[in-house]
């Protein structure tokens, strides 16, 4: 059979990627460890593996791939990894300003380690399933990771389940409604495996937000249960109702997350609103900073060091606190430059995901980012995250993702010279436009899309 090259019509689809191999290959595993050293640090599960420094050999490693293999034009070109060298750069700028600068180097290393994580994403290939695979293979890391972490059941004074020690029971929470979002996107993917692991990711990131205790990351699994409702149809949304209900009986079953939670609209009485070390003054505190400092600000990692200082004026005793907040957090120590660079990577990565999600009839659509990047951004908004490596992965997974989309409506489809295409075979087709998302589904039956079970998983 022939074949011939037609731009997308009305009831045609571009075709699926087949998982990728050589070059590309290579590119995948780097940006797939990347991603398991960085976020879940196995070195910090198994301590037997640590000596061996795998965050450095990984690291070393994936520099090497991109050297060699990466597409430049493209890794500049996606606007999440090249906002994040600007918030990069930014920071470096501001450092020999900070307070403390001693404080600046950790923070400093650790984003150039992330630099090379954005990067390998965006050199990833732009075709149709490849962001979905690294998801997934993500998720298989991911559930290793949650069942160690609620196998070693480890708690601190109050009761509340944390990541070991990579991460207390607030931040674990918000990752664990950030890989909820993506084991959505795992169930909808064709192949048995991929489905169980994404339903085996969704239950332990609910069990996990619940035994937390988290009352932010209750309220961000509640905004990202929401989203779902809001963004799926069919039996997708059903499958949503679902999950809400046995995450409600999760948190009704819990006696520590149930009384947390009940004090979220006892606002007038809760320590967060009253003392000094509560939220509502810190993040004044820090729009104080904000206001002295708007350019430059504090200076990374600096925030705590602005704590203390103001605790030494005000003759205040007690622990120099964080911004619990991404955005004061920022704000305070990166000055509105700062901020503007990382509210633009947010919309960068939400602007993505809404391309992918546009199209969530066809099989490889994710949709599921704008689940996971929605609880991301609540959850963050009562942490400090503002150099956390998983607050920026799906960040890049959405632009890519949309990426993958409008290189796919951009790019030809091969067609079978006896389709029928006729003399518009082979050439563009004048006002051709992309299909509206129910027509995608009768692209396999019409021999245009691969058959579901070809998606990569």
């Amino acid at each position: 059979m022939t074949v011939r090259r037609l731009r997308p019509a009305t009831g045609e689809s571009p075709a699926i990627a087949a998982p990728p191999g050589g070059e590309s290959s290579l590119l995948m595993h780097a940006a797939w460890l990347m991603s398991v050293m960085l976020i879940l640090r196995p070195h910090e599960l198994v301590p037997a593996i640590a000596p061996v420094r795998p965050v450095i050999l990984t690291t070393l490693f994936s520099i090497a791939v991109l050297a060699f293999k990466a597409p430049w034009p493209q890794v500049t070109g996606n606007p999440v990894a090249r906002l994040y060298a600007m918030y990069l750069g930014w920071a470096i700028l501001t450092a020999p300003f900070a307070l403390y600068r001693g404080a600046t180097v950790l923070i400093v290393q650790k984003m150039m380690v992330s630099l090379v994580f954005m990067a390998l994403i965006a050199a990833l290939p732009r075709r149709l399933g490849t962001i979905r695979t690294l998801a997934n293979r993500f998720l298989f890391a991911y559930l290793v990771f949650a069942a160690q972490v609620l196998r070693a059941g480890n708690v601190g004074g109050t009761g509340r389940i944390m990541g070991l020690t990579m991460y207390d029971s607030n931040e674990l929470a918000v990752l664990a409604v950030t890989a909820f979002g993506l084991a959505i996107g795992a169930i909808r993917t064709p192949g048995v495996w991929s489905r169980l692991v994404g339903a085996a990711s969704a239950a332990l990131s609910l069990i996990i937000i619940v035994r937390s205790g988290s009352r932010g990351g209750g309220i961000a699994a509640v905004v990202a249960l929401a989203l779902t409702l809001l963004l799926f149809r069919g039996r997708w949304r059903v499958a949503g109702i679902f999950a809400g209900v046995v995450f409600t009986l999760l948190a009704m079953s819990n006696p520590i997350f149930r009384d947390r939670i009940s004090t979220v609209d006892e606002v007038s009485s809760d320590y967060n609103m009253t003392t000094y070390n509560g939220r509502w003054e810190i993040w004044k505190r820090g729009m104080s900073y904000i206001a002295k400092d708007p350019v430059m600000g504090v200076g990374v990692n600096n925030f705590t060091e602005a704590e203390g200082r103001k605790r030494q004026e005000n003759g205040v005793k007690g622990m120099w606190a964080n911004a619990h907040n991404v955005f004061v957090q920022v704000g305070a120590e990166l000055g509105l430059v700062g901020l503007g660079i990382f509210l633009a990577l947010i919309g960068a990565g939400w602007r993505g995901a809404l391309v992918a999600w546009k199209h969530r009839a066809h099989p490889a659509a994710m949709p599921e980012l704008a689940v996971a990047i929605g609880g991301l951004v609540v959850g963050a908004v009562f942490l400090s995250l503002a150099y956390t490596e998983y607050v920026f992965f799906p960040l890049a997974l959405g632009a890519a993702a949309g990426l993958e989309w409008r290189t796919a409506l951009r790019s030809p489809v091969a067609v079978p010279a006896s389709s029928g295409a006729g003399p518009a075979a082979g050439r563009r087709v004048a006002g051709a436009r992309h299909p509206r998302s129910p027509r995608w589904r009768g692209g396999a039956a019409a021999g245009i899309l691969p058959a579901p079970t070809q998606l990569p998983s």
